[in-house]
């Protein structure tokens, strides 16, 4: 009686062990699984229409998405003399651009945007001087600008994402803390250098969108946490 009573809390503790020892394998199992899913670049469902637009490139070619469709295109939205993301974000659009040329993906299957958000400034010859240091080939990395209004609705209206010019001008300044946004035919837009002298910055998005061959927007990635490897991976997939 005594052995048979010593030995049930030892077959307890048994079972306990071995139910937490399955209740591991099960999670390990779903994590390996969710990271094969990502590896083999699993891409969620259109979110939206991708913008129509025409702009200009910084060989100062006009580039429509029409020029785009049918491939898998990786977008990013900079400005020449920011100092904030915008020397991060080209620094991973470097690091993706090599990877896709590696994988024989660049240019006929995926290309990548670059545009500026800051129009005024960024003319298509200074687009083509800031692109010349990182190697883009204007045939698969195009650097994009255009007209205040025309940024605004592909950036804002189009990908859903944020753009705001901030002065450095004191009234100016007191506006945007009063959330009073600038506006076509207020005075301000398309003439930020003539007027301030190009003392201004701009906030903007620093995500990378990712769209599809039929245009439409598959995916937001943030710059801040991304994981290239899942980037790539769904590339992929959209591409093949």
């Amino acid at each position: 009686m005594q052995t048979s009573t010593a030995r049930r809390p030892s077959l307890a503790l048994l079972g306990g062990s071995l139910l937490v020892s399955l209740l591991i394998a099960a999670g390990a199992i779903a994590f390996l699984v969710a990271r094969l899913n990502a590896q083999a670049g699993a891409v969620t469902a259109p979110i939206a229409q991708a913008p129509d637009f025409a702009l200009t490139d910084q060989l100062g070619r006009s580039v429509s998405d029409a020029d785009l469709r049918g491939k898998v295109v990786v977008a990013d939205f900079i400005y020449t003399t920011c100092t904030d993301i915008c020397p991060a974000l080209t620094a991973q659009m470097v690091s993706l651009r090599t990877r896709l040329a590696d994988e024989g993906l660049l240019g006929d299957d995926v290309v990548l945007l670059s545009i500026s958000v800051d129009p005024t400034r960024d003319t298509p010859e200074v687009l083509k001087a800031y692109s010349e240091p990182f190697a883009a080939d204007p045939a698969n990395w195009y650097f994009l600008t255009g007209d205040e209004a025309s940024i605004r609705q592909v950036v804002v209206d189009g990908f859903m994402l944020g753009v705001e010019v901030m002065e450095a001008a004191a009234e100016d300044a007191a506006a945007h803390e009063a959330g009073v946004a600038h506006t076509p035919g207020d005075g301000h837009t398309g003439g930020h250098g003539a007027d301030h002298g190009g003392d201004y910055e701009v906030s903007h998005s620093g995500r990378f969108v990712v769209i599809d061959r039929d245009w439409q927007i598959r995916s937001y990635y943030d710059s801040a946490a991304l994981d290239q490897d899942e980037l790539v991976a769904a590339i992929e997939t959209l591409a093949r």
